[in-house]
């Protein structure tokens, strides 16, 4: 009786969940049986944990799709200037504004190939270019 009136507080006064608060009485019931309790602090704690590291995993999976498209971009571009208008023509400072261009921005330039008859005309400044 005592355990439900606990219980009962918990889940009124803390922002517990009430699926947590039922694992946790039954976990606490049955560990008392075995002779060992695991807090119900530590079992928020484990399950914090778990939620914290799946929500890691997601991000980070993200991320990653995310960084690999832009370095797809980002290479794709420079195979096609090279093959368009020669190797030398990736030099530090157009190597360095590729890398730190937007994925739009590499889009326009990755478009613009096509038309451009100098290779200046791939990054010029036009309406619609925000390099």
């Amino acid at each position: 009786r005592w355990v439900q009136v606990i219980f009962r507080y918990l889940t009124q006064t803390m922002d517990i969940e009430e699926n947590v608060m039922h694992d946790a009485a039954e976990l606490l019931l049955s560990s008392t049986k075995k002779g060992t309790i695991m807090t119900l602090a530590e079992r928020l704690l484990h399950r914090g944990k778990q939620e914290g590291r799946q929500e890691g995993r997601q991000e980070g999976r993200q991320e990653g799709r995310q960084e690999g498209r832009q370095e797809g971009r980002l290479l794709l571009l420079q195979r096609q200037l090279t093959k368009r208008f020669g190797q030398d023509v990736l030099d530090i400072r157009v190597q360095e504004r590729l890398r730190t261009a937007s994925p739009e921005q590499l889009d326009l330039w990755a478009e613009r190939i096509l038309d451009a008859r100098a290779f200046e005309d791939v990054f010029s400044d036009s309406p619609g270019d925000s390099a």
